[in-house]
């Protein structure tokens, strides 16, 4: 059976007061095997935020405390390249802010929480978890948390000294301890139970040759950034509202209304189309009509043409909040991430990647989500054209979409065959008649191949975004409704 690592009663925590005491004490640390570090920093934008402390540990038995402003940087940068093992949790954190402010040998050699992920993906992995899990010391947090709760402090470097020092000291100790417990852990589990089909792909080599360096080359990409062109922004945005306002007063004409009417009110909304006569296809708790998605597509399907303009106007709406605030509103949308680099003059977002993080193994994205833009219609190119490159001149900017890679990896390079290609699976991609879509193809064959269903037209975008009919698998040209059995609907016309 698996076993932690010994209990330890106590640690040593050291503070050092000047920057002579902290040289000392980087020269005396040069070619160390692991060094543990963590930050205590104002906020979480390296751009925008500052450090206040960093601490370190070398054994989990000892750690040290030193304020930023005491800091070598040269010396830290050389105590930092000549060790042999960075560790920390959550690194990357730590990474942009050291890079940031000139200390270029940080890295992330080992990180408790990727270590954490790859073990167990459906349980906390952040420090303080860990902490009780792998260490003798969960809760030394209890004082820092308190002292939040009591004041509502969020940025660390306010926290009273004599608070932050053990707190913060601490985190580089725990994340030894659980580091190191979290190797033996990992070791155990890779010998107790080997990879069936492939007893070289261990546990510890997908974290060391696949995780940690798609950790640090994500860290590379959140720290350059990706380029805003603020001017096309603007652009953008103007455009949009001019729509928004156009679409407004037209449907206000339509429907009778003034134009302090509320378009985004769902009650407003759902009175204003039950007295203007439209069919009762569903109510809301309170009785009002829904306005759904699904309800103005019904109503759009009965000959409310209206609807499209409306439907419009929504599709705009989040648009401009999701990406192209207002300027008036520089909370929302992606005004909220553009921070400006005066070494460049550019204008730069930089979101942050959980790497391989998901419990399906994938890679989430946030502050901004930068895998959530749209890819196709007018809408999508007012997003696209927002983003740049760090010189039009010198450099194109282009989109790869690898559609259903991973699956079309595995049909050609799997284990389980000889030669290495999965027969069926390869089919299914290189035959037309199959579909060439997996999950489209699996869709329709569980939920509708061989069926008859009473439907409303069909409606597909094509590559250009524009909507195409179909009845009966026939292409058409008008809206009225019919009859569709989806035996006479190929894939390939759906999918068209």
């Amino acid at each position: 059976m698996y076993e932690m690592n010994d209990p330890i009663d106590e640690v040593l925590l050291v503070r050092l007061e000047t920057i002579e005491e902290f040289r000392e004490f980087a020269r005396a640390h040069l070619n160390e095997k692991v060094i543990s570090f963590d930050l205590e920093t104002s906020g979480f934008d390296f751009i925008k935020d500052h450090i206040g402390c960093i601490t370190f540990s070398f054994d989990g038995h000892t750690g040290y405390f030193v304020l930023w402003k005491n800091v070598d940087k040269r010396l830290l940068n050389e105590m930092l390249r000549t060790c042999d093992t960075q560790v920390g949790a959550n690194l990357k954190f730590d990474v942009h802010f050291l890079w940031h402010n000139g200390i270029s040998a940080a890295r992330i050699d080992d990180d408790t929480v990727q270590l954490g992920h790859v073990m167990n993906e459906q349980r906390f992995n952040g420090l303080k978890s860990h902490a009780f899990y792998y260490t003798c010391f969960g809760g030394y947090d209890r004082d820092l948390d308190h002292y939040r709760e009591k004041t509502g402090i969020q940025d660390y470097t306010l926290i009273p000294e004599h608070i932050l020092f053990p707190y913060a000291t601490m985190d580089a100790v725990v994340a030894y301890l659980t580091y190191t417990a979290q190797l033996k852990q990992l070791a155990w589990v890779d010998k107790t139970y080997p990879n069936e089909k492939d007893t070289s792909w261990t546990m510890t080599r997908y974290y060391r040759e696949v995780m940690i360096p798609a950790v640090n080359a994500f860290a590379k990409i959140e720290h350059r950034g990706v380029y805003v062109d603020r001017e096309a922004l603007a652009t953008s945005r103007s455009a949009i509202l001019s729509e928004i306002a156009e679409i407004e007063n037209e449907l206000g004409a339509i429907w009778g209304v003034d134009t302090n009417f509320n378009f985004g009110s769902s009650k407003a909304l759902g009175e204003l189309l039950e007295r203007l006569g439209y069919e009762d296809i569903g109510r809301s708790e309170n009785g009002v009509y829904k306005t759904a998605d699904a309800e103005l597509e019904r109503w759009k399907q009965r000959g409310h043409s209206e609807i499209a303009k409306l439907q419009r106007l929504r599709s705009l709406r989040v648009l401009l909040k999701t990406f192209i605030s207002p300027e008036e509103e520089a909370e929302k949308g992606w005004e909220q991430y553009i921070r400006r680099h005066d070494e460049d003059n550019s204008w730069r977002m930089h979101p942050t990647y959980s790497v391989m993080r998901t419990e399906s193994g994938r890679c989430r994205c946030d502050s901004p989500n930068m895998q959530n833009i749209p890819a196709h219609g007018d809408l999508a190119e007012k997003v696209k054209m927002c983003i740049t490159t760090p010189d039009p001149k010198e450099y194109y900017l282009c989109t790869l979409d690898y559609a259903s890679l991973q699956i079309r990896l595995a049909a050609i390079d799997t284990s389980l065959n000889e030669g290495g290609r999965d027969e069926n699976l390869y089919n299914v991609y290189l035959d037309p008649k199959m579909g060439g879509d997996m999950h489209s193809r699996t869709g329709y064959g569980v939920f509708a191949e061989g069926r008859d269903f009473d439907l409303d037209i069909i409606e597909v975008a094509d590559d250009n975004g524009m909507m195409r009919t179909y009845l009966g698998g026939e292409f058409v040209k008008t809206k009225n409704r019919g009859s569709v059995q989806a035996r006479d609907l190929v894939p390939e016309d759906i999918l068209a």
